[in-house]
């Protein structure tokens, strides 16, 4: 009704300007709208999965039969919103990463968090491969679930720091550090991941930073009693003390922490000590 007919044209009815859609977004959300719901369905859980999404992913998440998602994304395509991509496994994806935006959009936050559970869950155990743990890092980091987060994030992180990709290595171990937090979980978790991030800031030549967690790190061990991750961590701060021109000290922190260790233990804590001990003996040129 909001087109007439005119010696020939077609031309819109008085006031039908005010009820079309403004921008682009607004096309889409009408578009998505006037689907079944099936589909708006499909279309909402592969937008939580990402720009392409697989036929078999979007089935165990949205507890369908993959029969049952092949015909909604049927719909999904006629309606110009996705167009298949063969592989190995059958991949749909979204037109343009605004449609995916909008349909996104539509989800209520507790819905979105629910579906990225769902998603995080289903890629871990469906595709278990290295190179999905950062994926699945991300949906976890879109959920609440503090220490299942923390556990995927560090995994991300460690596998960004075997990489290479310090940057990315850090912001995983970071976000971590803070799902840790949230998850009240014990402390030995945390010193853990400021090992982490001391080594990788340390490989980044960012050396006080590099400090700062392991001393962190150290502090925790103390509050533990823990004399063997006393011992690691004091001959990395007694290192990086050194690099950064303190090897008194370095060298005084490494020897006090060796006196506390009774004697005739043999660790890997104690070989650190003695090796950083020996490096900061040869920075000064004493081999003595």
């Amino acid at each position: 009704g909001d087109m007439v007919e005119q010696g020939g044209r077609l031309s819109l009815a008085p006031g039908a300007t005010h009820r079309l859609p403004a921008t682009l977004t607004e096309v889409l959300l009408v578009r998505l709208d006037r689907l079944e719901a099936e589909a708006r369905t499909v279309a909402q859980v592969g937008s939580v999965i990402g720009r392409a999404f697989l036929v078999r992913l979007v089935s165990r998440v949205a507890e369908r039969e993959e029969g049952v998602i092949e015909s909604s994304l049927g719909t999904l395509q006629r309606a110009e919103l996705v167009y298949p991509k063969l592989g190995v496994d059958l991949e749909y994806v979204f037109k343009h990463v605004l449609v995916r935006d909008v349909a996104y959009g539509t989800l209520l936050r507790r819905r979105r968090q629910e579906l990225h559970l769902a998603v995080a869950r289903g890629i871990a155990e469906m595709y278990p491969g290295a190179e999905y743990i950062a994926v699945i890092a991300y949906h976890y980091a879109q959920t609440e679930e503090h220490a299942d987060a923390a556990q995927w994030l560090e995994k991300a992180g460690d596998h960004a720091r075997d990489t290479y990709a310090h940057e990315a290595a850090l912001s995983y171990y970071r976000q971590a550090r803070e799902r840790l937090e949230k998850a009240g979980v014990d402390a030995a978790e945390m010193a853990r991941i400021d090992e982490s991030l001391g080594g990788v800031l340390n490989n980044a030549s960012r050396r006080e930073e590099g400090l700062e967690a392991w001393q962190r790190a150290l502090e925790v061990h103390r509050e533990r009693d823990d004399i063997e991750g006393q011992a690691k961590a004091t001959a990395r701060v007694a290192f990086l003390k050194m690099e950064l021109g303190h090897d008194e000290e370095g060298m005084q922190l490494a020897r006090d922490m060796l006196s506390r260790i009774p004697a005739g233990v043999l660790s890997e804590g104690v070989a650190r000590l003695y090796f950083a001990i020996s490096l900061i003996q040869t920075s000064r040129g004493d081999l003595t």
